[in-house]
């Protein structure tokens, strides 16, 4: 049986938003103030992913997105990858940890998960529904889960970025339920999206039982380094 792994609003190529246009501020930026290699991490990441090119190229679109800033230490943020205003913020250190992957492996030549992408697709998903204003809810309880649900949202954009990946690194064809394991495995998120419901193409519907399902996890889950 194998796993169809068009994502969702995937298209086609001829629609993916063009490095050099969309994402053209953040680029220009980035190569003034990152080195070679994380500048080719970055970048790579999102000409790899038609997917996250686009939410990348709408959140520059709507002034959600002005920056790709790599720090040396933590910010303010227990993280050590967040979100401030229009900024996403990576240490040096984490951004080179994600080239590494940590996971099981099941075979030779298995298409194992780029977790940069998974980390950009995480925190654009942040950008784009914005952070909660504690002060406009009555109830603690109301403000903390609507802040799962955004992160809960998160984690579901970022898995799919990911496959949308695998599928551009099998050529565009089906990926096997043997292919799709390392992906579905990876530590990133397999305990936090091990409820949610895969659709037959192999991803995850962003709607309010996915979301649910996710948040009931993540109430059992330490805080990642990730936002």
């Amino acid at each position: 049986m194998c796993l169809l792994l068009v994502m969702g609003g995937a298209g086609a190529a001829a629609q993916q938003p063009t490095i050099e246009t969309e994402l053209k501020p953040i680029v220009d930026q980035l190569a003034r103030t990152a080195s070679s290699q994380q500048f080719s991490q970055i970048i790579g990441a999102a000409r790899n992913s038609p997917q996250l090119a686009r939410q990348l190229g709408s959140l520059v679109g709507q002034g959600k997105l002005t920056e790709i800033r790599i720090v040396t230490t933590n910010g303010p943020k227990p993280f050590r990858a967040w979100v401030d205003r229009t900024t996403m913020s990576f240490t040096a250190e984490f951004l080179k940890a994600q080239l590494d992957y940590r996971g099981p492996t099941f075979h030779a030549g298995d298409i194992l998960p780029n977790n940069t992408v998974y980390c950009l697709g995480h925190l654009a998903y942040h950008l784009a529904a914005g952070m909660p204003d504690p002060a406009k809810f009555p109830r603690l309880d109301d403000y903390v889960r609507q802040s799962l649900e955004i992160e809960a949202g998160g984690y579901v954009q970022g898995y799919n970025d990911v496959m949308d990946v695998a599928l551009q690194a099998n050529n565009g064809k089906p990926l096997s339920e043997r292919q799709a394991l390392p992906i579905m495995m990876n530590p990133w998120y397999r305990e936090a999206l091990g409820k949610a419901k895969l659709t037959p193409t192999g991803a995850i519907e962003l709607n309010p039982q996915n979301i649910a399902l996710v948040v009931e996890s993540l109430r059992n889950l330490k805080v990642t380094d990730l936002e």
